[in-house]
């Protein structure tokens, strides 16, 4: 088996708290994650979908509370308005490339119809998915907008619980702009404690540049 890579606290990056007991987002109890991958080195294809959502049964969804924050402002979010309105979200929180944003939430709102028909037809309530951007493409060929709005709905039957497979899912599918360092959206998670032991998720994705916390993780990570 290929020896298993440096993590955070191997490259010496000051997170606080522990991690989680499955080092992935699946770690808070009820996460599910799936992704769909779209990967063709001859035609520069390295992207994709990840859907991070609750693992209720999808025919009644109920709300989870939410919340987000802007790393900074060079970058597309959609359905970020009503988290800061209500608080809470019914539906996936999606990860994809920069230009496919509008695709995957048509097809995150049709995943969420088919998935709950009965409710959405009954209930007024809105079907508001949130779907996050990050730029691979310095690998992948942004330009060709392979990603259509089949794809997050193949990524959200997908989702499963507990341990998940480390590396990339969902934009950057190989690394923004390195392979060595791929973005990894369902691997974080970290023990908050307020007056008890909890698991905070995160879904992330990787920073463009190899500096982490003043660290540079490229140059440690290759002592490994």
């Amino acid at each position: 088996m290929p020896p298993a890579k440096p993590r955070a606290p191997d490259l010496g990056l000051p997170f606080p708290g522990p991690p989680g007991p499955l080092k992935a987002i699946t770690a808070v109890a009820g996460g599910c994650v799936g992704f769909y991958r779209l990967t063709d080195p001859a035609r520069a294809m390295f992207t994709g979908v990840a859907a991070s959502l609750p693992c209720t049964d999808i025919r009644f969804p109920v709300p989870v509370w939410v919340g987000h924050h802007a790393r900074n402002g060079n970058g597309e979010m959609a359905g970020p308005h009503w988290m800061d309105n209500a608080g809470h979200m019914i539906g996936p929180v999606c990860s994809t490339n920069t230009r496919a944003v509008g695709a995957v939430h048509q097809g995150a709102t049709q995943g969420m119809f088919g998935h709950s028909a009965r409710f959405f037809r009954r209930s007024r309530v809105w079907a508001m998915p949130v779907v996050a951007e990050t730029c691979d493409g310095v690998l992948n060929d942004i330009t060709a907008l392979p990603v259509t709005p089949d794809h997050p709905i193949v990524a959200m039957n997908a989702a499963t619980a507990g341990p998940q497979a480390e590396g990339s899912g969902g934009g950057g599918d190989s690394g923004q702009i390195d392979p060595r360092y791929p973005v990894a959206v369902q691997a974080v998670e970290r023990a908050v404690v307020t007056g008890i032991m909890a698991w905070e998720g995160v879904a992330t994705a990787r920073p463009r540049g190899h500096i982490v916390a003043g660290i540079d993780t490229a140059r440690r990570a290759a002592l490994f």
